[in-house]
């Protein structure tokens, strides 16, 4: 332990620290191996997209505009929502594809389809459904038939250990990390019971550098502000919770200690570029799924604001 960590309080140590393989490391500089990962060639790019619900379809929009400049990542890592649409792109799905499957989210009707809203013991939602279509559109694919690298973070919910998954079945690891606790019911890997990436490293830029990357373009939709939450505007009608009003100040509480997490592993272990899309501040976690098109077109825009940047990382 250096100087600087024996100075910072325990708790802060743990939050800033990242367990892989049974070692923790604070240096984001110095990292454990993976278990089964292959060096990669130098110069290789990673895209890392953050978790945030119905905020987080705006990474489909940033990657419209990358592939719109001829720009595409030679690996992604992602957590919570990030993971769902990196593994969609990792998996081969065209994001002409993805992004008709998230406009068809605005139905209620597709909504509902899509959610087992049969309550647990460990959560409001099995997610049995969810996984069906995760391993329908992922065609079954498990990582190492992917057609880009994939690293997804979860979190063990007993010990509190980071977990990247990067072996066997996609649509079980997608299920894992977008696990919300107390929202959709925890997944069961490798004797692990896991929930929710984002409960411990939203933005897995350090993933990403552990899996070979030289450098990363990181997308974080978790908001800083957000005066909508819990008003009238939030709830559009397709909110996936119930009482989402509520749960939408609740959610607000957790932002708030991931968007600092998030802070303190950049200082960590910086992305390249970071690019925060400006998405309606009334779009929740749960909640906006109406307003889908705006976060695609939020994600776009901000492509276009950092261009200058991404041109030096795709292209320098």
């Amino acid at each position: 332990m250096t100087a600087h960590d024996a100075r910072r309080p325990r708790a802060m140590r743990a939050l800033t620290g990242w367990r892989v393989g049974g070692i923790v490391k604070r240096n984001s500089r110095a990292y454990a191996p993976l278990t089964g990962v292959t060096s990669m060639r130098s110069g290789r790019i990673a895209l890392t997209l953050s978790g945030g619900g119905v905020r987080g379809f705006a990474h489909i929009g940033v990657l419209k505009a990358l592939e719109a400049r001829g720009w595409r990542p030679d690996l992604l890592t992602g957590a919570s929502m990030g993971g769902i649409v990196a593994a969609a792109y990792a998996s081969g799905m065209s994001v002409a594809e993805m992004e008709q499957e998230a406009l068809a989210l605005t139905s209620l009707r597709r909504l509902a389809q899509l959610l087992d809203r049969k309550p647990t013991a460990t959560g409001l939602i099995a997610g049995d459904r969810l996984l069906h279509y995760f391993r329908t559109k992922l065609r079954k694919a498990r990582f190492q038939d992917l057609a880009v690298p994939l690293g997804l973070m979860a979190v063990d919910c007993t010990t509190g250990e980071q977990v990247p998954l990067r072996d066997g079945d996609v649509a079980l690891a997608v299920r894992a990390t977008m696990a919300f606790p107390g929202v959709f019911a925890p997944v069961e890997i490798g004797g692990r019971t896991l929930v929710d990436g984002g409960a411990s490293d939203n933005l897995p830029v350090a993933l990403a550098r552990e899996m070979g990357a030289e450098r990363v373009v990181a997308v974080d939709v978790c908001p800083r502000s957000a005066p909508c939450l819990g008003s009238d505007n939030a709830d559009d009608g397709t909110s996936l919770v119930p009482a989402p009003r509520l749960m939408a100040l609740m959610q607000r509480g957790f932002d708030l200690i991931m968007a600092t997490l998030t802070d303190l592993r950049l200082e960590q272990c910086p992305a390249d570029v970071l690019i925060r899309p400006e998405v309606p501040a009334s779009v929740g976690t749960f909640t906006g799924f109406t307003r889908i098109p705006e976060c695609i077109a939020a994600g776009e825009r901000a492509v276009q604001e950092h261009e200058d940047a991404l041109r030096r990382v795709f292209e320098g």
